[in-house]
């Protein structure tokens, strides 16, 4: 289902006016509004929670170099930085420990099957 929501204002301003049901109603209360900033966009509601991901970036010898929250549906091996001797997984989970864990023993994997710094390589064995 469609919803349509009207926003007003900017940067510190910005607020949701409104939701309805019907986009004639968001654009009559944009009119009546009378602002420049105010605007209608257009949503699905109850769209799919996206998953949550931890990306790991880690060294051949175990060091963590970053970690960050991210959301989305790709995870997995995500890519070799040559630039940073790292590479990057990406964990569906909140736990930021776990990630770090699963990162780790893919790692070993990794370098047990002799495919460190190949992308392609990589990418196959975790088929």
């Amino acid at each position: 289902m469609k919803i349509y929501m009207v926003t007003d204002g900017c940067y510190s301003d910005f607020r949701v006016e409104a939701l309805y049901s019907k986009k004639e109603l968001a654009d009559e209360h944009v009119r009546r509004l009378d602002s420049g900033d105010a605007s209608v966009e257009e949503m699905e509601l109850d769209q799919p929670i996206p998953d949550i991901l931890i990306n790991v970036s880690m060294a051949a010898d175990g060091t963590v170099t970053n970690t960050y929250r991210d959301v989305g549906d790709k995870f997995g091996f995500a890519r070799y930085s040559y630039r940073n001797r790292t590479f990057n997984w990406r964990v569906k989970t909140d736990d930021k420990e776990r990630a770090i864990k699963v990162v780790n023993e893919k790692r070993a994997q990794i370098i047990a099957a002799n495919v460190w710094r190949n992308n392609e390589a990589t990418k196959e064995w975790f088929k």
